[in-house]
């Protein structure tokens, strides 16, 4: 009933903001900021609600694992590092040669800066499902966290070539050269796999990124409409083609 009401205010809020012609600038500041704090509170109480879901459906069902693992995915998002970790004792405990408890736990502990502890439980994950790219991108991020970054751009390019759909070895890889300021480092990265790869989508939306980061506009364009080429419907490049004022 809560989340209702929340819901409610904040589209009244939104109502209101957008009528600011009608308000002074002062108003509308303090509605946009009510409205911002509002919706970080919904958002909370969401992953409150769906973490407290979780652990209640183990409670009555019992060690089940795939519950429990996105039990310990939920309670990670909403910074319930405690909670996932007994999640995560659970599993090992009834699923000690299952891949994805050592995943789990060496997440639990890259988490919790224990980078030593997460590479032994990934390197466990490795023996028992060695070419899953969940365990691939896990070490890329535990090298990633302790400033190996040739280390972890190698793991996350292994990770793209099993799984060329997964955002999140893109994301990683990116994240690299802006970390270093080496966006032209980025941009030949992703055009080397666009010619490589001509069919990745997420390497062409990644190589728009990259150029319309260093201002190449026409060149960003047409990234994201290779991008759209291969997938229609892509959402990010649609959104980045209306923020540069193109046409798809």
């Amino acid at each position: 009933m809560r989340g209702h009401s929340l819901d409610k205010t904040i589209h009244v809020l939104k109502h209101f903001t957008l009528m600011s012609a009608l308000l002074e600038e002062e108003a509308v500041q303090e509605l946009e900021t009510l409205i911002a704090t509002l919706e970080k509170e919904e958002a909370q109480t969401r992953q409150e609600t769906s973490s407290r879901d979780c652990l209640e459906a183990l409670r009555a069902i019992g060690p089940d694992y795939h519950i429990g693992m996105r039990c310990a995915d939920t309670l990670l998002e909403s910074v319930q590092a405690a909670s996932a970790a007994d999640i995560a004792a659970m599993l090992l405990r009834e699923y000690p040669y299952h891949y994805g408890s050592h995943l789990l736990q060496a997440r639990l502990l890259l988490h919790a800066g224990d980078y030593d502890g997460a590479m032994d439980s990934v390197k466990r994950a490795s023996r028992l499902f060695p070419d899953n790219h969940q365990v691939v991108l896990t070490m890329g991020f535990i090298h990633a966290a302790q400033g190996e970054a040739e280390k972890a751009a190698s793991l996350f390019r292994q990770a793209i070539a099993r799984v060329p759909w997964g955002w999140p070895a893109y994301e990683a890889l990116t994240k690299i050269y802006a970390e270093r300021n080496d966006f032209e480092g980025m941009v030949r990265e992703w055009q080397s796999m666009t010619k490589q790869f001509p069919d990745r989508v997420l390497a062409w939306y990644s190589l728009g990124l990259a150029l319309e980061h260093q201002g190449h506009r026409e060149e960003a364009i047409a990234a994201y409409k290779e991008t759209l080429a291969r997938n229609p419907g892509d959402v990010g490049a649609l959104e980045a083609l209306e923020r540069l004022g193109a046409t798809p």
